[in-house]
């Protein structure tokens, strides 16, 4: 049953962001800023290379595999979930999904680009983890665990 669901939402994740580009979904992100000052190590990465790690990523987006990461949001789910109710648990998934999966991300985005750079930017993994859609690819992934608990639970 869990991996049929894995596949529904994993099929139901490409059909979804098989369209949708950086401009048709846009994200609302807030992010603290830092002065970190640039050393002498990193250099900017050519435009050209940067297209074809976004491809990448947005890429990998279509075909992400939650069961993949389920585990591992799961038991932070659990961890944080103690005594609340069912809806206070509710509310709380999306909150880990973010936070998590944009650290996945952001780590992707620089493996990715260390084939191409190996002294990119910090700077460029932040324009392209901004520049990808990732709103529904996260609404989906919270469904997934909700209904996930809600079984289990």
């Amino acid at each position: 049953m869990k991996r049929m669901i894995a596949m529904v939402l994993t099929l139901f994740i490409g059909l979804t962001l098989f369209g949708c580009g950086a401009s048709d979904v846009s994200d609302t992100v807030v992010s603290e800023t830092t002065t970190e000052e640039e050393t002498n190590n990193e250099v900017q990465t050519p435009e050209n290379q940067m297209d074809l790690a976004k491809q990448r990523i947005a890429e990998e987006m279509r075909v992400f595999d939650v069961n993949v990461h389920h585990d591992i949001l799961y038991t932070e789910i659990i961890n944080q979930s103690g005594n609340l109710s069912s809806e206070e648990v509710k509310a709380i998934i999306p909150d880990i999904v973010t936070m998590y999966m944009d650290g996945y991300f952001r780590n992707r985005v620089g493996e990715i680009l260390t084939e191409y750079n190996a002294q990119y930017a910090q700077s460029d993994v932040e324009t392209i983890f901004e520049s990808a859609s990732r709103a529904s690819l996260y609404e989906l992934i919270v469904l997934y665990e909700w209904t996930f608990y809600q079984k289990n639970h």
